[in-house]
């Protein structure tokens, strides 16, 4: 069986390789990368082995820009008349593959696989685990992409995401859409992955993890994020030693705040390749909504303690928390362990309540 991955991020990359290892490990893999952040991973595919092509598809990286929704849809049709012309240049545009690994509905992973059907008409496409967005309603379903599916439809003859076959997911109990004919494979992370991808972790910064009891993942600039990050950590400040919070740096966005008063984790490395190596379950997350907080469970079964700020002081946050999916992991999670404060000082008594326990 020939396989290829798209990969966008080192959180997919991990996911792929975690599938190669539980299910395709005797197959012939490829990885497509599709973003420029993560061409510098191809060392650790090497690494885990060495017999794994990779392709760089330069030509189809997108920047994300905030558009209005007329400049959006136009974009998406820039978009795929370019990629349909420009795919014909990448290294390996006459391979035949068995089968295709998609994160999401992303325009590249429509291009890439309307390339290659025209080499196989009987191609099978896969989704994978990309975090949350996995497991919310209609994600699989398609149907929040009437605009996307009758443009797609209109160049290549279909939209690609009808054509699903299967879902490799950590958590496929997780997943909201019943009604569809979509064959759910379970994800393990294995021990061999996590390590490739823990190999850059220094032992002091390890050391700094264990010992601390709060860590922040910091999402960047988000509407309101430097006004709660500000009131969150102005509480540590009165009720934490200096080496209990540790600030997280995205790996690839600007931080939004930057703290003297705490130890800072600019390293670069992943939230995933960090919970790896300390005890996850003893420690509070914190972020404004940031999927990672639920990393640990979706990945590990893992029940730490979760805040988000989301909703303090505002109502910005709101169709993100009440979903069906938030709402689904919140009942699937341990109890008392996930919380949303609404004003400063609900969101000072939840801090010293996880402490406490």
């Amino acid at each position: 069986m020939n396989n290829l991955f798209l990969v966008h991020t080192p959180f997919q990359l991990m996911n792929c390789l975690n599938i190669i290892e539980n299910y395709y490990s005797d197959s012939a893999n490829e990885i497509a990368f599709l973003h420029k952040n993560v061409d510098s991973f191809s060392f650790l595919v090497k690494k885990y082995n060495e017999n794994i092509t990779t392709y760089s598809y330069d030509m189809l990286f997108e920047e994300v820009r905030t558009r209005t929704k007329l400049m959006r849809r136009l974009s998406l049709v820039l978009s795929l008349l370019h990629g349909r012309i420009t795919v014909g240049n990448i290294e390996n545009k006459n391979q035949i593959y068995d089968s295709l690994f998609i994160p999401s509905e992303n325009i590249a992973c429509n291009i890439v696989y309307n390339h290659f059907r025209k080499f196989n008409d009987s191609l099978s496409l896969y989704v994978y685990d990309d975090g949350v967005g996995t497991y919310a309603k209609d994600y699989l379903s398609g149907k929040n992409h009437k605009i996307y599916e009758k443009i797609s439809v209109l160049l290549f003859g279909s939209f690609f995401w009808k054509n699903i076959e299967r879902v490799f997911c950590y958590q496929p109990e997780l997943i909201i859409d019943d009604e569809l004919n979509i064959e759910r494979v379970k994800m393990f992370s294995n021990a061999k992955v996590e390590n490739l991808f823990s190999q850059n972790l220094s032992d002091s910064l390890i050391d700094k993890y264990s010992k601390s009891k709060v860590i922040y993942l910091d999402q960047g600039k988000l509407p309101l994020s430097y006004e709660n990050t500000t009131s969150f950590l102005e509480i540590c400040n009165r009720i934490c030693d200096e080496n209990e919070v540790l600030l997280k740096n995205h790996p690839r966005v600007k931080p939004v705040y930057e703290s003297n008063s705490f130890i800072v984790d600019d390293s670069g490395n992943t939230f995933e390749s960090v919970l790896f190596n300390i005890e996850i379950e003893n420690k509070v997350l914190v972020s404004m909504c940031s999927t990672s907080c639920l990393t640990p469970f979706i990945l590990k079964g893992k029940h730490p303690y979760v805040i988000f700020l989301g909703m303090l002081n505002t109502d910005e946050y709101n169709a993100t928390f009440t979903s069906l999916y938030f709402q689904n992991v919140i009942t699937n999670y341990e109890s008392n362990k996930i919380f949303l404060p609404r004003n400063n000082k609900e969101l000072e008594e939840i801090i010293k309540y996880c402490l406490n326990k």
